[in-house]
């Protein structure tokens, strides 16, 4: 039985990294944040490929997902909002009918246009403490996930409440 994944593979990420980051790269260093899957850090040549051209590649945390990704934090919540709501109304005007995979990729395009914009993203890393820098952004027990909390059902109910506090001003050390 051939079974299909889709895991990124090195070289699947080696292409995107030279084809399109690199290809919109502005001059100058840039960082840029992964999820630290082996396909990302465990080639050496990419590495060196990456310093080459001022590319800092900062890895998150395993089983951070949720606290740290600016997108999963700030864009994925509403595009899955917006996306239910774009169906709803397509299912409203068109009873009967079923939604075909055309009307997904219309109704993704309406939910994208919607959630992405540049407040989105900066709240993303606002809220996850990744710029402006805030330790505090991220509640300490999830620092210490105690061995009855390690399943993955309880690691992702508490990682994701923390996308849900909005940052507080003014926080000292």
């Amino acid at each position: 039985m051939n079974e299909k994944f889709s895991y990124i593979t090195t070289e699947v990420f080696s292409k995107w990294l030279q084809n399109h980051f690199v290809a919109r790269k502005p001059n100058g260093k840039a960082l840029l944040l992964l999820n630290g899957h082996a396909s990302h850090v465990n080639c050496y040549e990419l590495l060196e490929f990456a310093n080459q051209y001022d590319i800092i590649i900062l890895c998150l945390p395993s089983h951070t997902k949720q606290a740290l990704r600016p997108l999963d934090c700030s864009f994925l919540k509403p595009l899955k909002h917006y996306f239910k709501e774009e169906a709803s109304n397509w299912i409203l005007h068109h009873p009967g009918q079923t939604i075909s995979l055309i009307q997904v990729d219309d109704l993704i395009g309406m939910a994208w246009n919607k959630a992405a914009s540049v407040n989105t993203a900066v709240n993303g890393f606002r809220n996850t403490g990744l710029f402006p820098l805030d330790q505090d952004a991220i509640p300490e027990h999830l620092f210490s996930i105690s061995d009855e909390m390690n399943s993955p059902e309880n690691t992702s109910i508490n990682l994701s409440q923390s996308c849900d506090q909005q940052p507080t001003a003014g926080k000292s050390k």
